[in-house]
């Protein structure tokens, strides 16, 4: 039996008042989505860490926002939907490369498709039966539910983390740059473009894109193409310092507001959450950009570790 139950349609018993109701069973239902994250909440963090993590890579297409979709599912435990997923997604990336290789082989089945670019020596042979494998695992599993069969779920999640995997493994070895020959400052800047880009157009796909994501994601980043981790010692929850800054710009029209400045000392960049007795003493000063101030900055840091936001102890014009 297929019961499916989760709302009703009041205007069927003529109520006038149908938008309360709705609006009350919906507020009714956040609770049971909340309860439901808390309670899988572990889960769902242990499952994300289950999949490998592949970096950055310049190229992209439609493939990609699959692969996101099946992670997602995948860390929901819909390991079926993140199959279909990676399997559909498996075939557009194939597509793309025999494309971007001058060959259209999009008549053609996964099968035969793989197997060409591995005769004309376009896939090598590990690329060629990872491929597959997706495929063979994908068909078993859409395929095993005739007569209405269904797999364990633990040989499900076990299908489900093997075709995540082997597809970004493949998508690395067919696009990965060669690091000899990558720019660490480009690649960490193109990567907080492609962030920035994503916040600005909410194309999350399974990722929050707050601001503690963001900053998580950055450090990562950082930490893979410098193998410096930003992160500082727990027992350090205060950081202070001082030096002589130059203010590059000053905004008062976002919130919060902030101001971003050099350390001339340091040789590096520092944005700083404005108070509003800060915001009050650039005001009356008519501080600009370009102005020279002597400054004592703090933050305390986060669970991370890392020191998210600044702000001014004290400061001055030099």
């Amino acid at each position: 039996m297929y019961t499916d139950f989760t709302k009703f349609d009041y205007k069927k018993l003529n109520i006038d008042n149908y938008e309360e109701l709705e609006k009350r069973d919906k507020e009714y239902y956040k609770n049971v989505l909340l309860d439901w994250f808390k309670l899988n909440l572990d889960d769902i963090v242990n499952r994300k860490w289950d999949i490998n993590d592949i970096g950055a890579i310049q190229e992209t297409s439609d493939f990609i926002k699959l692969i996101k979709e099946s992670e997602f599912s995948y860390s929901i435990a819909a390991y079926t939907s993140a199959i279909a997923l990676i399997g559909v997604a498996s075939e557009d990336l194939c597509r793309y490369f025999s494309n971007l290789a001058n060959h259209n082989f999009d008549n053609l089945s996964q099968f035969d498709r793989v197997n060409k670019l591995y005769e004309l020596n376009l896939l090598n042979e590990d690329i060629k039966n990872n491929f597959h494998e997706i495929r063979k695992i994908r068909n078993d599993c859409l395929h095993y539910n005739q007569n209405f069969k269904s797999k364990d779920k633990n040989i499900l999640k076990g299908d489900a983390l093997t075709v995540i995997n082997l597809l970004k493994s493949i998508y690395s070895s067919l696009f990965m740059n060669n690091e000899s020959e990558t720019d660490t400052s480009l690649s960490y800047n193109a990567i907080i473009e492609q962030l920035s880009k994503e916040v600005s157009h909410q194309n999350n796909l399974g990722d929050t894109l707050n601001q503690d994501e963001i900053t998580l994601k950055l450090r990562n980043a950082f930490a893979s193409f410098t193998g410096v981790d930003l992160s500082i010692s727990k027992s350090q929850k205060y950081i202070e310092r001082v030096s002589t800054f130059i203010i590059q710009e000053i905004d008062l029209e976002i919130e919060p507001n902030e101001v971003t400045l050099f350390d001339t000392i340091q040789n590096n960049v520092l944005i700083i959450d404005l108070s509003n007795q800060d915001i009050e003493k650039i005001k009356n000063k008519n501080i600009t950009e370009n102005t020279h101030i002597i400054a004592t900055v703090f933050s305390n840091t986060n669970e991370l570790g890392m020191t998210a936001e600044w702000k001014f102890k004290h400061w001055n014009i030099i």
